[in-house]
């Protein structure tokens, strides 16, 4: 995300600057644990931080054209109970279900972080003795 923004190589990350998409995979728990670390939270289809087959955290930069400003939006995505019992195909018209992830320490009333306040919510939730 840094890379994004400044348009500079950052050492050990993941990609190169200019990239347009990362995607991570992982597992649920891996969701449950960024979750917990940044202190989010979700409710999916009435579900609270649930992490059923194929969610994501999903965490978009956006840089605001008129002022070159970069803003951080986050959200959580996940298909629906009655989508996954009724083996529904998702599509652009059948989604699954997308909410909105307050940050704290940034998130504003439209659920985006300035980019220096996500970092600083990132920094203050994270142990600088697990991250280089």
């Amino acid at each position: 995300m840094e890379q994004a923004t400044t348009g500079k190589a950052v050492s050990g990350a993941l990609g190169k600057p200019g990239d347009r998409l990362l995607l991570l995979v992982g597992h649920d728990t891996n969701l449950e644990n960024i979750g917990g670390a940044l202190g989010l939270s979700w409710i999916v289809d009435g579900r609270w931080n649930d992490t059923p087959p194929g969610g994501a955290l999903v965490l978009e930069v956006w840089k605001d054209g008129s002022t070159g400003d970069y803003s951080v939006r986050t959200s959580y995505m996940a298909q629906t109970l009655e989508q996954m019992r009724n083996t529904t195909p998702l599509s652009l018209h059948n989604s699954p279900e997308r909410v909105p992830v307050f940050v704290p320490g940034c998130s504003q009333t439209d659920s985006s972080c300035e980019w220096n306040a996500f970092q600083h919510a990132v920094q203050v939730e994270s142990d600088p003795a697990f991250v280089k």
